[in-house]
């Protein structure tokens, strides 16, 4: 099971328990803004010397918003909105890595940073 599906589980249970919907929202939220800022905090800052054109441009660009529910429960997603000149997003390179450089994981790292989140929580 992956962590969407154990998600998706835990706000059913919070249903169950007598939770809101908008106390639902405020903690999907809640996390969404957690898991941005861990991945802030573990995005790579490239230097000039390192062929980076623009240092931090992937750091500042990650962000979290609220998107349509999913299976009927609140839903967010924490994403970069960084576009290279040429049109590729930085978080390709940042996650995967290209040829010469190895890839920095941010949001695969974040995912299980938010897992950990939910499972503390239980």
């Amino acid at each position: 099971m992956g962590i969407y599906e154990e998600a998706v589980g835990d706000i059913e249970i919070g249903l169950l328990k007598g939770e809101t919907r908008d106390e639902l929202r405020r903690g999907v939220d809640d996390i969404a803004a957690k898991g941005a800022a861990y991945a802030t905090s573990l995005a790579p800052v490239g230097k000039a010397i390192d062929r980076d054109a623009a240092p931090g441009t992937f750091k500042n660009s990650i962000v979290w918003k609220q998107i349509p529910d999913q299976n009927s429960m609140p839903a967010a997603q924490i994403y970069s909105d960084a576009i290279e000149p040429d049109g590729h997003h930085y978080s390709i390179y940042v996650e995967y890595g290209s040829r010469g450089h190895q890839g920095a994981g941010v949001f695969g790292a974040t995912t299980k940073y938010i897992q950990h989140q939910v499972d503390e929580e239980r």
